[in-house]
């Protein structure tokens, strides 16, 4: 019969290790890992962060967007917030996402 104790320990270091956030990278040509900020608000869940590229935002994908009580980073991927233009609603323009 095996010894219960390292059935334990591994099972207790499962549960103390904790969860690795995911990044999400959106472009503003689609070409990142989703096509929208939509679409990577859609798989994110609280202490993820989505990086946009530089560019400009807009569309289906970029308007009505809520993050539903998830704590998220949404931030610049170049660390240039000012290089990140976001049209969220017709005439509206948010600049710098950081």
């Amino acid at each position: 019969m095996r010894p219960l104790v390292p059935l334990l320990a591994s099972a207790a270091l499962a549960v103390a290790l904790p969860a690795v956030a995911a990044t999400f990278l959106v472009l503003p040509d689609g070409s990142g890992d989703t096509p929208s900020i939509a679409d990577a608000l859609r798989l994110a869940v609280s202490g993820d962060v989505i990086e946009l590229g530089d560019g400009v935002f807009g569309g289906l994908g970029s308007a009505g967007l809520a993050t539903d009580g998830r704590a998220l980073t949404l931030r610049s991927h170049s660390g240039n917030p000012g290089a990140c233009n976001w049209i969220a609603e017709e005439g509206v323009v948010r600049v710098g996402v950081d």
